[in-house]
């Protein structure tokens, strides 16, 4: 009986020794900055590159996206973008932006980002006293936030697609035409589940287990 439990411990991590020895999935986080200008219901997307603030490396930038993103990289949004306020559906799905691996187009595609849903809020801080104005009369903050797709490309192509969410936020400062924003964004890899593959490799081990145990007790019922 001993025997037959190893044998079935032997198989059993045969099979989840299978499924674990899988790519990184796409997940983590990381910033995004540039510059733009926006309307009521558009945002024209100037220079944009991956980090924040004096970021280098990958400081800021989390999970897999560690393993080929660095601070620097180019981001490329679809300009100008139209948004309607409130709560929106993306169908078919929008990309948004597009990261390369480097500070050029040329140095090929790491990720994609395709917005799925939205939700927009526009504020004229003219007469306004509260958040996020705060009585900074003739500004104005944009903030877009919703979810989507990450599909990972080139280099990275391994880690496949992920679902993931984003926040945009932008502000102008009275007279003012062009300004800054800042995006995070956050991917979620998806529960690993075993390959079929797997699956059956465990089950063979479980067959097989089982019937040398009955082999074994066989043997000494008749001895």
């Amino acid at each position: 009986m001993k025997q037959a439990l190893k044998l079935f411990a032997l198989g059993a991590a045969f099979a989840v020794s299978v499924t674990v020895a899988k790519a990184d999935t796409i997940n983590g986080s990381f910033f995004i900055q540039g510059n733009d200008t926006y309307t009521p219901s558009s945002v024209t997307f100037g220079t944009a590159t991956v980090g924040a603030g004096l970021d280098t490396g990958t400081q800021g930038i989390s999970g897999s996206f560690a393993t080929f993103l660095r601070d620097g990289d180019l981001v490329v949004f679809t300009s100008p973008i139209t948004y309607t306020q409130g709560t929106n559906m993306v169908n078919p799905a929008a990309t948004a932006f597009t990261i390369y691996n480097g500070s050029s187009t040329s140095d090929g595609i790491l990720y994609t980002f395709a917005v799925t849903d939205y939700t927009a809020t526009y504020t004229n801080c003219t007469g306004q006293s509260g958040l996020p104005c705060n009585g900074n009369s003739g500004n104005t903050f944009l903030d877009i936030s919703g979810t989507g797709t990450f599909t990972a490309e080139g280099v990275a192509a391994s880690q496949g697609t992920s679902a993931g969410t984003f926040d945009f936020s932008s502000q102008t400062v009275k007279g003012q035409v062009d300004t800054d924003f800042s995006v995070s964004a956050q991917a979620s890899a998806a529960a690993t589940t075993p390959e079929p593959s797997s699956l059956a490799l465990l089950g063979t081990g479980l067959l097989g287990a089982a019937a040398f145990a009955r082999r074994r007790f066989s043997m000494r019922m008749s001895a």
